[in-house]
């Protein structure tokens, strides 16, 4: 994975809450480990991760880290933990309260899913996402 400004970096992580840390630690192991090919896009209220497109957004929320996937209604979710975003935008989103709620196996799992979304060669044509939910 190609290196991150460190400046935004060091500036999202002590933005971060100290029994958080671990969870967003986890996160960042594991992207780097089984998907070196994406590029982490930190910015000082959030991590982005891209291969193609935006495959997976880490965020701050009231005493939760949210791990936001914006194709991530088309995963299969065999974890049962995704939720719908509360507003109108199409996407999955990861709650996390503590590193216990998490293993790696499971972020890896939604990982490898948001990156085959992102390789299909239909994606973001004008009509895909339309006849993709049918």
């Amino acid at each position: 994975m190609p290196q991150a400004p460190l400046d935004n970096l060091h500036l999202f992580l002590n933005h971060i809450y100290p029994h958080l840390r671990p969870a967003v630690e986890m996160i960042r192991k594991t992207m780097a480990e089984f998907a070196p090919a994406v590029t982490e896009r930190p910015n000082p209220e959030y991590l982005q991760y891209y291969r193609r497109y935006r495959i997976a957004t880490v965020k701050m929320g009231v005493n939760v880290i949210y791990l936001d996937f914006p194709f991530g209604d088309l995963f299969v979710d065999p974890y049962g933990r995704l939720k719908e975003f509360e507003s109108n935008i199409s996407g999955m989103r990861l709650k996390i309260r503590s590193i216990d709620e998490i293993n790696e196996n499971m972020i890896r799992h939604y990982i490898n899913q948001a990156i085959d979304v992102d390789g299909r060669p239909e994606t973001r044509s004008p009509d895909w996402y339309a006849r993709v939910k049918k």
